[in-house]
């Protein structure tokens, strides 16, 4: 559906799945893009998760995951960088 109103689905940080499984499903189904830049994952989680992405043709997305200023332990509003690389590959798949 959301690929169909043009959109693409991303997983949003997905070391904090309980349920790494479904991931790899949601892969099988349309799945566009994964949240590898988080202000949680670590290092070696960021490298695996950019590495399984472009095994599938994936987009490697990231986040600060703000919520609003009252929310903490998250980053800060565009706190999280990703390299720039990863960035135009995901304007050039939407058509930017």
């Amino acid at each position: 559906l959301i690929r169909d109103m043009g959109g693409l689905s991303v997983v949003a940080h997905p070391g904090h799945s309980k349920n790494p499984e479904i991931i790899e499903k949601l892969s099988e189904q349309g799945l566009g893009g994964v949240e590898a830049y988080h202000p949680v994952h670590k290092a070696w989680q960021k490298q695996s998760y950019e590495k399984w992405a472009q095994e599938r043709n994936l987009l490697v997305t990231g986040g600060s995951d703000f919520h609003g200023d009252k929310m903490k332990g998250h980053g800060a509003l565009g706190s999280m960088k990703i390299p720039e690389a990863f960035s135009k590959k995901f304007l050039e798949r939407m058509g930017l």
